[in-house]
C-alpha cells in the first residue's frame, strides 16, 4: 500500500472512531430522527473527516472523506425505500463495528483502484496533471463513441427492463385480484411483455 493512502486511511480511521465515540452519547437523540439523524450524522462525519484529512493527511485525495461520510447514509437510504430484509442501523454510531470496518474498507479499495488508475492524482498533484491520464483514456476512446453509446444504451435499457418486470407482474396479478376487466389486464400483460423483451 503506498505510504500516502496508508497514512490518509489511519487518520480518517482514528478520527472517525473519535467522533463515533462522541456521537455514541448522542445518539438517542438522533436516532429519534430516523434517515434525517442519519444525514446529520454524514454531515458532521464530513466536517470532521473532511478537516482531519487536509490537516493530517494533506497530500491525500480529498474525497476519502466525501466517500466514507456520505456512502453509509445514501445506502441505508436507499436500502428503506427499496424495503430490503433484515435490520440496518439507523446510525453509525450505535451499530456494530463490522459497519465501520465496511465502510472504511470501501473506501481503502477505492482509494487503491484510483491511485493505480490515476497516479498522479494520489499524490496530491496539480489538477491539470491529475487527469493527463484519464484525458488520455478518453481520447483513446473518443473513435469508439457510437459504439459505447449504443452500448450505454442497450445496457441502461436492459437495467430498466429488469428492474420493471417485477412491478409489470405485481400490477398484472393485481388486476385479476381486482376484476378490473379485460382492457386493464390487456394493458398490463402489454407492459410486462414491453419490460420483457427490453431485457
Amino acid at each position: 500500500m503506498p505510504p500516502h493512502i496508508l497514512r490518509l486511511s489511519c487518520t480518517l480511521l482514528l478520527a472517525d472512531l473519535a467522533l463515533m465515540l462522541a456521537l455514541a452519547h448522542c445518539f438517542p437523540a438522533l436516532a429519534h430522527l430516523g434517515r434525517v439523524g442519519s444525514w446529520l450524522e454524514a454531515g458532521l462525519r464530513l466536517l470532521v473527516l473532511g478537516g482531519a484529512g487536509r490537516l493530517l493527511a494533506p497530500r491525500g485525495p480529498y474525497g476519502a472523506a466525501v466517500l466514507l461520510s456520505l456512502g453509509p447514509a445514501i445506502f441505508l437510504t436507499l436500502r428503506d425505500y427499496v424495503g430490503l430484509p433484515g435490520a440496518a442501523p439507523v446510525l453509525l454510531a450505535t451499530a456494530t463495528p463490522s459497519w465501520l470496518v465496511l465502510t472504511h474498507g470501501t473506501a481503502v479499495v477505492a482509494l487503491l483502484t484510483w491511485s493505480l488508475l490515476v497516479p498522479t492524482a494520489a499524490v496530491g498533484a496539480k489538477d491539470a496533471e491529475a487527469w493527463v491520464s484519464l484525458r488520455r483514456l478518453l481520447s483513446l476512446a473518443w473513435p469508439e463513441w457510437p459504439f459505447l453509446g449504443c452500448a450505454f444504451l442497450f445496457l441502461a435499457l436492459a437495467a430498466l427492463g429488469e428492474t420493471s418486470v417485477p412491478y409489470c407482474t405485481g400490477r398484472a396479478l393485481d388486476v385479476l385480484r381486482q376484476g378490473d376487466g379485460l382492457a386493464a389486464f390487456t394493458a398490463a400483460v402489454g407492459l410486462m411483455c414491453l419490460a420483457s423483451a427490453s431485457r
